[in-house]
């Protein structure tokens, strides 16, 4: 449109692919990126980065859904390989604020979480448990 692709794909020398919207000559809307290391990310991009809405599905089994800001991973759910599932806030990809994750054990781990580590229970959790 108007010289500019709105829409297609981009094949990488290192052997990614992205299939998806365009603006700019960015990768912006809609995509699919494919790594090929056999990952796959599923959703929105703006100025060529993760952000918006998005499914991350992970080569060893994992998957994140959720929400994504300036490419990286910000509140959702990751669903682990193993059963285990946890739902809540990241920073910079990794676990951090108010989370829960629920162990395939029936264990739960609620309150608040720092550098990908459960640190404190939260104050409803410390009332009840």
């Amino acid at each position: 449109m108007n010289g500019e692709r709105r829409n297609g794909k981009d094949t990488y020398a290192d052997g990614d692919i992205y299939d998806g919207q365009f603006w700019n000559d960015k990768r912006h809307g809609y995509g699919i990126y494919y790594h090929k290391t056999g990952e796959r990310y599923e959703g929105s991009y703006l100025n060529d980065v993760r952000d918006g809405e998005g499914v991350f599905y992970y080569v060893d089994g994992n998957t994140f859904k959720g929400t994504w800001k300036n490419g990286y991973r910000v509140h959702g759910r990751e669903t682990y390989a193993n059963g285990d599932v946890y739902e809540g806030d990241y920073f910079e990809g990794k676990r951090q604020g108010q989370g829960t994750m629920y162990y395939k054990n029936g264990k739960k781990d609620e309150g608040e979480w720092q550098n990908d580590q459960f640190v404190k229970k939260s104050f409803f959790n410390k009332l009840f448990k």
